[in-house]
């Protein structure tokens, strides 16, 4: 329904028309200019455009008689979206009937049926008489134009029109829809606010927000980092010690209650992860992007699954390759052993991978000393610890000898316990029939043992000499008859060839060894170490093997290497050798008042991060196997010819040159920090680089960083360190304070050893102290967000318990035990302690000096 309003004028005839319904956003204003008439009316007064433009605040510029025809003047609606007609009606009027809306639409027929029309018919005298007047439109009566009367009038559709929009919303003259719409409105509004108060009210119940209100909410850490610290902190640490008083018992007594599987220390964990992330990637199915090492492995890989075909063989493959190779009279097939003819440099030779590391002369690489990216022949002593670090392990937690007691316990625990298991499994014999054999090679195990031990350092004495120079200085060696065994045909080797030697002490050591040892034993000896090392790729009737053996046998292998590299590709390389670099310099800086030159191996030191970029090519990775068939169903000859084939594709590359990012020994799946004496570089492989070690780039504060990452490489480079210097004084500070944490009935056999850990220990930790303080001050944030469950911890508590409990380790179970008295002396060095856990001065912990 239309509603005009009529607007009478005094002075003029014409009128306007005012066409009305509901509510409207904005209106089209039409504007045209068209002669009076000449007669006056004293009808309805004409609105003039500036009585038009007063009304709505808007100003324009009224178009000349001239320009244009002369129509009615008038004002056009917007066209709006369809709404009911009937919710409107002019201000003042009732409602009208449904057959008098009918009547007025028909009528109105040229008209829209959605506009609201403002018909003004005006004359120019009038217009310009308003503009000269200023007339207000407050003065202007209104009254109701039905379409009756004669200053109704219909607008000239055809005619052109000026459109301005007029930005009138008449809300006002609405009387039941609107009324409505602020119904409901108000019902919403009354119901958001019951609910808004209702979740508040449940909300400070539940949480106890009355009481907290005011009280600063910490931030807390919720990345996957933040809560795999919190977990380690929640399942490690007692908080019912206090850690003043001993420190390493609240950061690890609950670690030491768990069950046996569980009590592993981080190294241990990390090989865990590595093994399951390296089973998943040989298990997966092939497709058409897999690359040959990768189908090469895992074809490996299901032959070593298979089960059926390796019980169907037994041990008679690794018998074969035995009789094959020199051997001894503890084998029972071996009938012609002659100890006069025996040449054990030629055994040592033969065997060379056979033997792994347990062999009397290991053939390594090294880089010339001239050139430190050419690699060179190394030989070095063998690495007992994998042999009988176990044993050894156990005569200590359960006898503790003392000095004297050592060795001769040793010695039968090698026999009873590593010897007959050997002998009985893989050699098929029983040991009582070779007893004496056993014990001679047993007493042979000790010495060289002894050994490698008196010669064993992080940075071991290397001498360079060529090989016609080391078979001179040692004549009681046969080299050339080793090297000859095997080695030249894999590297052509001259007099003039340079070498290097670890340890050369040892090698003299051996020579005398040797001369005092039955010829038997030293032939047994090999043929036993050769037989432990190759008992895990052969099937024991009574071994069980797993998918782990599987993985851990395989896991030395290139192509198996570049699959768990291409799993690992999120790791920021740039920003942890930024961060390292950083740990080189603060150290430095701490250690500025020792002279200089023994700091100048740390300023030399490099960090080899991750892999070397020549295991992501194809090519490099496949080229020692292109020629090796595989035979799926004998996994044990399969392997063997796998490895040994890499092994001496190794040594091939003698004469070569390595790759900046490249040394000498880089085992990508082997988590163990290693430092690289040889290219003074610091090894960090990808496996080390994973849960618990907290890496820059990830969403971890830097108090987990520098407990795990930092003070890992703090106590690499302290070793490196203090093997330049005389420890004899911090030793003797360290002496009473180390012992106040022992055990008074442990007899501990290496205290001198266990004081130069301590030692490195104690400068990782005050380094670290340094290190992660100097950060505070240059960030200026000294509490950083909290773990999950531990907002009570300060950054620098959260520090030291980040160490503590990342060095929680078995060798620490029995209380008071060395481990447990190293782990505490070195902690109790820090002033920083005393001061995050706010000891007292009579507590064991609290800092009366400061040592290193």
């Amino acid at each position: 329904m239309y509603h005009s309003t009529r607007v009478p004028s005094p002075n003029s005839s014409s009128s306007a028309i005012l066409q009305r319904r509901g509510p409207s956003p904005s209106f089209d204003v039409v504007v045209s200019t068209s002669p009076a008439p000449s007669s006056t009316s004293s009808g309805p007064r004409i609105l003039s455009p500036s009585d038009v433009l007063l009304h709505t605040g808007i100003s324009i510029t009224p178009i000349s008689p001239s320009s244009m025809p002369s129509p009615p003047l008038m004002l056009a609606p917007i066209a709006e979206q369809e709404s009911d007609l009937s919710e409107g009606s002019a201000v003042g009027e009732p409602c009208t009937s449904g057959s008098e809306r009918n009547r007025e639409v028909t009528e109105a027929t040229r008209v829209s049926e959605r506009s609201i029309d403002l018909h003004l018919q005006t004359s120019d005298e009038e217009v310009q008489q308003r503009q000269v007047t200023g007339q207000s439109i407050a003065n202007i009566r209104e009254d109701v134009v039905t379409p009756e009367s004669p200053e109704y009038s219909v607008p000239y559709a055809a005619e052109p029109s000026r459109h301005i929009i007029f930005p009138i919303t008449p809300f006002y003259n609405s009387k039941n829809g609107c009324n409505k719409c602020t119904i409901w409105l108000a019902l919403l509004f009354v119901v958001f606010l019951l609910l808004s108060i209702a979740l508040f009210l449940v909300w400070a119940i539940t949480s106890d927000g009355f009481r907290n209100l005011g009280v600063h909410i910490p931030n807390v850490c919720s990345s996957k980092q933040c809560i795999d610290t919190a977990f380690r902190f929640s399942t490690y640490m007692d908080p019912s010690i206090d850690p003043c008083t001993n420190f390493y018992r609240y950061s690890c007594n609950k670690f030491h209650t768990q069950a046996e599987d569980q009590r592993r220390n981080f190294i241990d964990q990390q090989k865990d992860a590595t093994l399951r992330q390296v089973h998943a990637l040989l298990s997966a199915p092939d497709d058409a992007t897999s690359a040959r090492s990768s189908k090469f492995a895992k074809l490996l890989f299901t032959s070593c699954m298979d089960a059926g075909q390796r019980a169907s063989r037994g041990p008679a493959p690794l018998m074969a390759l035995l009789r094959n190779l020199p051997c001894g009279p503890v084998l029972r097939e071996c009938t012609s052993f002659n100890p006069d003819f025996y040449n054990w440099e030629r055994h040592v030779g033969m065997l060379d991978w056979y033997s792994n590391g347990f062999n009397l002369i290991v053939y390594d690489t090294d880089v010339h000393p001239q050139d430190r990216s050419k690699m060179i022949l190394q030989i070095r002593p063998p690495q007992l610890e994998p042999l009988i670090g176990e044993t050894r392990r156990q005569l200590i937690a359960l006898a503790n000898p003392s000095e004297t007691e050592y060795e001769p316990l040793l010695q039968a625990s090698i026999r009873q316990n590593l010897l007959n298991e050997v002998v009985q499994q893989t050699f098929m014999r029983d040991p009582v029939e070779v007893h004496t054999q056993l014990d001679e090679v047993a007493q042979f195990i000790v010495d060289i043992d002894k050994a490698t031990v008196l010669t064993a350092r992080l940075t071991p004495n290397t001498t360079y000499m060529t090989i016609g120079e080391f078979t001179r200085a040692l004549p009681e060696i046969n080299f050339r008859e080793a090297l000859n065994a095997e080695l030249t045909n894999i590297y052509k080797w001259t007099e003039d060839d340079m070498m290097a030697i670890q340890d050369f002490d040892y090698f003299a050591e051996l020579s005398l060894i040797i001369a005092r040892t039955p010829r038997r034993a030293v032939a047994n000896y090999l043929m036993i170490v050769t037989g432990f090392h190759l008992q895990q790729y052969s099937n024991q009737p009574s071994i069980q093997f797993s998918w782990r053996d599987c993985v851990a046998q395989l896991s030395e292998l290139q192509p198996v290497e570049k699959m768990y590299i291409l799993s690992r590709q999120n790791i920021s390389t740039e920003k942890i050798n930024s961060f390292l670099q950083n740990v080189k310099k603060d150290f430095i800086t701490t250690h500025r008042s020792y002279p200089l030159q023994y700091l100048g191996r740390i300023n030399q030191m490099s960090f080899y991060i991750g892999y070397p970029r020549r295991l992501l090519s194809e090519e490099m990775v496949w080229r020692p196997f292109s020629k090796v068939n595989i035979d799926e169903t004998n996994y044990f000859t399969s392997a063997i010819t796998v490895l040994k084939q890499q092994r001496n594709y190794m040594l091939s590359q003698i004469g070569t040159y390595l790759d900046n990012d490249d040394t000498t020994s880089y085992n990508v799946l082997v988590p163990t920090i290693i430092y690289n004496p040889h290219v003074e570089g610091i090894v960090l492989p990808i496996s080390f680089l994973q849960s618990p070690i907290a890496q820059p780039g990830e969403t971890a504060p830097m108090y987990a960083i520098y407990s795990t990452l930092g003070i890992t490489v703090f106590q690499m480079l302290s070793k490196i360190f203090w093997l330049q210097l005389d420890e004899t004084p911090q030793k003797l500070c360290l002496d009473s304070i180390y012992r106040n944490f022992l055990n008074p009935s442990y007899r501990n056999i290496q205290i001198d050893t266990a004081l130069a850990n301590t030692i490195e220990l104690s400068d990782a930790v005050k380094t670290t102290d340094y290190s992660y303080s100097k950060w505070q001050d240059q960030v200026a944030v000294h509490q950083e967000a909290v773990l999950p469950a531990f907002d009570q911890l300060t950054s620098l508590q959260s520090l030291f318990l980040g160490f503590g409990t990342l060095l929680c380790n078995t060798d620490g179970e029995v209380p008071g035990s060395s481990y447990e008295a190293t782990i505490n002396s070195a902690i109790g060095n820090s002033r920083l302690f005393s001061t995050a856990f706010q000891c007292s001065n009579s507590s064991l912990m609290f800092n009366r000096r400061t040592c290193v």
